[in-house]
């Protein structure tokens, strides 16, 4: 019987060292302290400096997805175009009437042509280029007709958790 208690202790100590110290995660030490000075939050690795913060960044609203699309009239080698997987209510990508499955052609004249691999990273990198506020132009395919439609870019959200406060 005693036995079967010990991990559940085991597990409320190190709960309670990893959560006390200063409301901070594990990382390695920046300077070594003499045994007598030790704390159990340097014995645990715990920094003192504050978390970096978040730069906000532009943001269009849609889940990304790609397919491979033959246009003659744009010059693409690869033929793989950024696809609305979906569109996130409330966002840019909502208000400038951007729709499920609609074929992203060019992002502020910029074409969203690229291999395989590259497609979506590489659309990724042409929104953060842009600044939050800021009027793009979006050339889309919806089914067989091509549309031009214009997004102000938001600032992409952030959940800012609050560490464990004693």
């Amino acid at each position: 019987l005693p036995f079967k208690k010990t991990p559940f202790c085991l597990c409320i100590i190190l709960s309670i060292f990893t959560f006390s110290c200063s409301e901070k995660f594990l990382s390695a030490p920046k300077n070594f302290q003499p045994v007598d000075s030790l704390s159990y939050c340097s014995l645990l690795n715990v920094t003192q400096e504050p978390h970096p913060v978040i730069k906000p960044k532009p943001y269009l609203g849609i889940y990304l997805a790609y397919k491979k699309l033959e246009l003659s009239d744009l010059p693409c080698k690869d033929g793989f175009f950024v696809q609305v997987g979906g569109v996130i209510n409330g966002t840019a990508a909502s208000e400038a009437g951007l729709m499920e499955n609609d074929m992203i052609l060019t992002f502020n004249g910029k074409s969203s042509c690229e291999n395989q691999e590259n497609v979506l990273s590489s659309f990724k990198k042409m929104i953060e280029q842009e600044k939050i506020g800021s009027t793009v132009k979006l050339d889309v395919m919806r089914k067989d007709q091509k549309l031009s439609l214009t997004a102000t870019l938001l600032e992409m959200p952030t959940h800012n958790q609050q560490e464990a406060y004693h």
